[in-house]
């Protein structure tokens, strides 16, 4: 799930939240870094001035980076494409 809020400060912030469902320390820690993974090398298909929540899912713990690119990248262009800056 992503949470998206407009800011007025002109540069995007992020954050990855990963609750207990997700596992223990270490999947969730996994998790987080995937997520901030994929916004680091993504951080273009994201609206400047803008705010950011990922929260991760346990699902997101099947897949190799590669793959959740390959799935969450046209996803997000679309998305993103039609939001306001």
């Amino acid at each position: 799930m992503i949470i998206f809020l407009p800011n007025s400060l002109g540069i995007r912030r992020f954050a990855v939240v990963a609750s207990r469902k997700v596992g223990k320390a270490l999947k969730r820690n996994r998790a987080k870094r995937l997520l901030r993974e994929f916004f680091r090398r993504n951080e273009n298909i994201f609206p400047a001035s803008a705010d950011f929540i990922l929260v991760a899912s346990p699902k997101i713990l099947s897949f190799k980076y590669s793959e959740l690119e390959e799935k969450l990248k046209p996803k997000l262009s679309e998305e993103f494409s039609n939001a306001v800056p």
